[in-house]
Order: C-alpha cells, then structure tokens, then sequence
C-alpha cells in the first residue's frame, strides 16, 4: 500500500529484483557518488523508469543522464559486430551508402549504413553534435541504440540505428567491405 491507503503493484521489498542486470546496485552507486547524489534519490528515478517498462541498461543509462552522470558503461562490448546482428546499445563498422539532412530540428542527418550483412538506417539526433556521414565512407560508430520502427506498409518494423550523445563516430582509414553494387 501507499501512503495515502491505495493499493499498488509494486514489490519494493528488494528494489532491484527482476532486474537482468546483476550490478544495477553497483551502478546506480557509482551514478550516486559521481553526481553527489543520495542512492536513494538514484534508485527511485531508476525504479521510476523501471516501472514504465523501460529495460534495466537503458533506464541506469537515463538516470546517469537526469543526474549528469556519465553514460559511457565499462560493461559494454566495444567489439563491432554485424549490422545483421545488431541489437540494443551496439558498435557497427560501416560503409555509408547514402545520407541526407532532415528539415526536422530534432534531426541532424539520416543515412544509410551497410556491411557485408545488410544495410540499415542511421538517424543522427541533433543534440548529439556528432560529425556528419559522408557517403562513400567507412566509419566505427560506438554505443549506438538500436531502436525500431514500423514500416510505410503498416505492419512490420525494422531496426535503425540512433546515434545520441553518448555515441561516438570515429572514420576509418580501411573501406568496409560491402555487397558488390554498393
């Protein structure tokens, strides 16, 4: 129950139970002696999150953000691995086979991205002051969110790649190699 009498569903018994992340107590620590902030204050923006359905590494990285924590997590594979196996926070080694900027304010640049695997989209948020994708280009983008959004044809979706602040973007001096045509 809450304060006020009502009936909730929530257990805060063990305040990080179900999470799949075995060092959210760790995490949220680090985020609560980087920021001067109480670990309690931490926890309730991240069981806040949490409650919302949002997964365990996206809502340590949201409240390291709310707190100007940093975002960057030492977990994090920095190996590249295949468009065609990308899924959740990623590092992709790619060639740049078309680019465009947006009217959007919110957007800076989508381009499309490929490898020897497929081809993707990439969207550049604004706020991110990443560099702009060159066509013809091979670059390593690091900690990129997969996200995923649904088809013009309405019933299907497919992944894309958003490159936020916590993204890097560094050129290649090597092409990746691609799909002959590309």
């Amino acid at each position: 129950m809450t304060e006020q009498g009502q009936l909730t569903d929530v257990d805060d018994t063990d305040e990080s139970a179900g999470d799949d992340e075995p060092d959210v107590d760790a995490r949220i620590d680090e985020i609560a002696e980087e920021t001067d902030t109480s670990p309690r204050e931490v926890r309730a923006n991240y069981q806040n999150m949490r409650e919302y359905g949002v997964k365990p590494d996206e809502a340590l990285r949201a409240t390291a953000r709310t707190f100007g924590a940093s975002t960057k997590s030492s977990e994090r594979s920095t190996d590249a691995v295949p468009v065609s196996e990308v899924e959740d926070w990623t590092t992709v080694e790619v060639h740049v086979a078309g680019a465009w900027e947006v009217g959007a304010d919110a957007i800076s640049q989508i381009a499309h991205v490929v490898d020897e695997t497929g081809l993707m989209k990439a969207i550049s948020w604004s706020k991110s002051d990443l560099p702009t994708l060159e066509i013809g280009e091979s670059y390593r983008i690091a900690d990129a969110v997969v996200d995923t959004e649904e088809h013009p044809d309405g019933g299907s979706t497919r992944p894309y790649l958003s490159l936020n602040s916590s993204t890097t973007v560094q050129e290649m001096d090597d092409d990746v190699e691609t799909p002959e045509g590309l």
